[in-house]
Formats: structure tokens, C-alpha cells, sequence
């Protein structure tokens, strides 16, 4: 919910950006046809009017999400699954590593290939010390995609993997 939130403040905040020019242009060509007081109403309604709008539900906040972004009337993929990539930082940071790994399951069954959520995967099982197969797996699959991802998530993708085999050598060294 604090997402969704989130996603309607920024939008309510863009449509200012919109809205005030539209309405200055409007009031200062009808102020100039039928006075100052029409140019005061006009601007008034412009400062008032997206506020009930973007906050409410339905088409007509539909509407406002068409025209914020770009006509294209909905986020991307990668638009809506970055702020739930958020959620795994944070649930990583309050060391609620089983609820992470559950948010990344969640993206990777929209996105399967979604660079950042394979790799917080990778790092969520490394941190629970027993699923090194079921991360490599997981760097893996990142280090095979084609187009290639970030080279910084490569970069740590490649570090992580170091790490992942230093460990299944020393459990193998202590069961030998």
C-alpha cells in the first residue's frame, strides 16, 4: 500500500506539472476576454481540482496515469517490478531474509529474468549458508543472459560466485 502511496503522490505532483501551465494560458487568454476574475477562477480550479482527481479511484485516475506517462497509459514491466526489487532491500536490511526470498520469487514469476532480483536471490540463499547449488543457479542463469545485464551487477555476480565456492570448499573440506 505505502507503494501504491508513493506511486499516486509522484503522479499527483507531475500533473502539476500539466496542469499549471495549461491553466495559466487558459486564464490569461479568458482574463483577457472577460476579466481578472475569470483568470483568478480559472487558476484556482487548476490548483484544485487534480488533488480529488489523482487521489481518486477508478477512470479518473486512469485518465491522469495516461497522460503522465506519456499516452502510454500503464509502466513498463521493469517500472512496476523496480519498486518491489525495493522491497527486497529492505527486507534484506531488517534481516527478514525469508520474506525477501518470497518477494524475489514474486518477481522472478513476472520477470524470470530480471537481472537484480536473480542476483538478490543468489545473495539471499548465500546468507541462509545452505542453498550454494540453488544460487549458483541463480548466477548462472545472470551470467548467461543475453543481452548481458549491468556490468556492475556482472561485476558482483562474479563476486558472489568467489564466495560461493570458497564456502563449498570448505564444506567439503570439513566433511572429508
Amino acid at each position: 500500500m505505502k507503494d501504491q502511496d508513493s506511486l499516486v503522490r509522484t503522479q499527483y505532483l507531475a500533473m502539476y506539472s500539466w496542469v499549471f501551465p495549461v491553466t495559466l494560458i487558459l486564464g490569461i487568454l479568458l482574463g483577457l476576454l472577460y476579466g481578472w476574475y475569470v483568470f483568478f477562477v480559472i487558476m484556482l480550479l487548476g490548483l484544485i481540482l487534480p488533488f480529488p482527481a489523482m487521489y481518486a479511484t477508478g477512470r479518473v485516475a486512469d485518465v491522469f496515469v495516461f497522460l503522465y506517462s506519456g499516452g502510454r497509459g500503464t509502466h513498463s514491466l521493469q517500472e512496476q517490478l523496480a519498486g518491489e526489487v525495493e522491497k527486497i532491500r529492505v527486507f534484506k536490511r531488517e534481516n527478514k531474509l525469508s520474506k525477501a526470498l518470497e518477494q524475489a520469487e514474486f518477481i522472478l514469476t513476472s520477470d524470470p529474468e530480471h537481472p537484480e532480483a536473480l542476483f538478490l536471490k543468489a545473495q539471499i540463499l548465500f546468507e541462509l549458508d545452505v542453498q550454494y547449488g540453488a544460487a549458483n543457479a541463480c548466477l548462472n542463469t545472470l551470467l548467461t543472459m543475453d543481452p548481458p545485464p549491468d556490468d556492475k551487477i556482472l561485476h558482483w555476480a562474479i563476486a558472489l560466485r568467489k564466495k560461493i565456492m570458497v564456502k563449498v570448499q570448505e564444506r567439503a573440506h570439513r566433511n572429508t
